[in-house]
């Protein structure tokens, strides 16, 4: 699910923001309580002397798990919310399948409403929104309701979308002569399980990693990765909230295919974390089983 927060709203977002339709996942964490001295001002002791205030600096705190876990995942879903990317995965892997925009989740399941083999982005505000599949025998995969993600959190639908479409007989023969059996065993869909949220980010991670090594694909997932990082950059240097998005690293120089397959080790690794973040930015916390 995409969402966008009241905080983004005050961020002064430029046309180029709109080409990730799943960027905003800034969540609201609790706010720490620090305590602060006045700057430059004066103060009487308790001897009547007057005496300088301290500059003030911000307490340290614990990390919050939260936040580690939206860093660690939110380029990954940027990444693949971007229509190049998800536009040339589709060309490539499912080229008769088609993409539409419905206004939402119930227009999206209406028998009739799009074409059969459609990847659909059911909109559920001005930037919220949900994908889901309907394959050729007009069934529709949700993984909401598959239990592939766990219901109310903000992921990876575009993801789950993409592999259901993937995964479809027609689509899997030509993933499966582009890739080879080594990254073939089974259909994405077969690799899933239900209720079991932690293991399904798992496979979202070895899914883009097969994407990452196909050489027709890398250069472009790089590319777009160091174009999306120049971003972040850019606006770390205007926003100063706690929860502020971090770049995978200040220099986009040293975004390459190794330095990709670290960040989706760190994923798996804080998979448990991230397959519970909350798609309700007032939450600010983790859903845990």
């Amino acid at each position: 699910m995409a969402i966008r927060t009241k905080r983004n709203k005050r961020l002064k977002i430029t046309k180029r923001n709109k080409r990730y339709k799943t960027k905003f996942t800034r969540v609201r964490a609790r706010k720490n309580r620090t305590k602060r001295a006045g700057v430059g001002k004066m103060h009487k002791s308790h001897t009547g002397r007057p005496t300088p205030y301290t500059r003030p600096q911000r307490m340290r705190t614990q990390a919050n798990p939260l936040d580690k876990a939206v860093q660690d995942v939110q380029w990954l879903i940027d990444l693949g919310g971007t229509d190049t990317v998800r536009d040339t995965i589709m060309d490539m892997f499912a080229p008769a399948a088609n993409m539409v925009t419905l206004p939402s989740i119930n227009v999206a399941v209406k028998e009739g409403s799009c074409l059969p083999d459609t990847l659909i982005f059911a909109k559920a505000g001005s930037e919220a929104g949900h994908f889901i599949y309907r394959d050729t025998q007009e069934k529709i995969w949700d993984s909401y309701s598959l239990k592939h993600q766990r219901v109310n959190t903000h992921s990876f639908c575009q993801t789950f979308g993409l592999m259901y479409l993937i995964s479809q007989p027609q689509n899997w023969a030509i993933w499966k002569e582009k890739m080879g059996e080594s990254s073939a065993s089974k259909p994405w869909v077969d690799r899933l399980k239900e209720n079991n949220f932690t293991h399904n980010i798992i496979v979202v991670t070895q899914f883009w990693q097969a994407l990452l090594n196909y050489p027709e694909l890398q250069n472009l997932l790089i590319s777009e990765l160091k174009d999306l990082n120049n971003y972040y950059i850019e606006m770390s240097e205007t926003d100063f909230s706690p929860t502020k998005l971090m770049p995978v690293t200040y220099d986009s120089a040293n975004i390459d295919a190794a330095f990709v397959n670290d960040l989706l080790g760190k994923i798996r690794k804080n998979a448990r974390d991230i397959s519970g973040i909350s798609a309700n930015p007032e939450a600010g916390e983790l859903i845990r089983d």
